[in-house]
């Protein structure tokens, strides 16, 4: 692993701190779109979550928004009730 590695000594944990302040939220959306194409649907649902609490933590209303619209569409696309979605809002 070169210098730069992500695994260096001491970087992850660098990076795990920041992941969970102000790009927590953006890692956790972006994970839950990349485990819904993958049909991992619990672990979609918990990242929404996840990315929607996040948001809102940092009063990040677009990203608040947005991770919404993604959870309500995931759900619809799946045939569930309009009201478990309500479970993000």
């Amino acid at each position: 692993m070169g210098s730069n590695s992500l695994h260096a000594p001491g970087k992850t944990a660098r990076v795990d701190r920041k992941l969970s302040g102000d790009f927590g939220g953006k890692y956790a959306l972006v994970s839950a779109e990349i485990a819904r194409l993958d049909g991992r649907d619990m672990e979609a649902m918990r990242l929404y979550e996840q990315a929607i609490q996040s948001a809102r933590e940092h009063g990040f209303a677009q990203e608040d928004g947005l991770a919404n619209e993604l959870a309500a569409r995931f759900y619809a696309e799946r045939g569930l009730r309009e009201d478990r979605a309500c479970v993000f809002a």
